[in-house]
């Protein structure tokens, strides 16, 4: 009987400091959504209710998102600050060099 109270007073005191260890990491992911939710909307004059996560890449601080039913993506600045930039662009092919016009003969 005193080994089962041993074992039920040890796991509810290791899931409390479990969870506490674990908030802040929580925190976190839902902060940086937060933001990255709020800059689009910004940017793109979208109400925060239009702007949806389809994909986040937390290692990279990346994420796909839908803004007003165009996809966007977005990625954390990593200046020492949570700073959203849309760098959407960036992944677009150049455009193509026009052929040079040949002269009349």
């Amino acid at each position: 009987m005193l080994a089962r109270g041993c074992a039920f007073v040890y796991t509810h005191r290791v899931k409390p400091l479990a969870i506490a260890a674990l908030a802040p990491v929580l925190c976190a992911c839902v902060s940086a959504r937060l933001h990255v939710v709020r800059q689009a909307s910004f940017d793109h004059n979208c109400p925060e209710d239009r702007v949806e996560v389809l994909e986040e890449d937390t290692a990279s601080s990346a994420y796909r998102l839908k803004v007003c039913g165009a996809e966007r993506r977005y990625r954390d600045r990593g200046e020492n600050t949570v700073q959203f930039i849309d760098v959407t662009d960036e992944r677009k092919p150049a455009p193509a060099a026009a052929a040079p016009a040949q002269a009349p003969r």
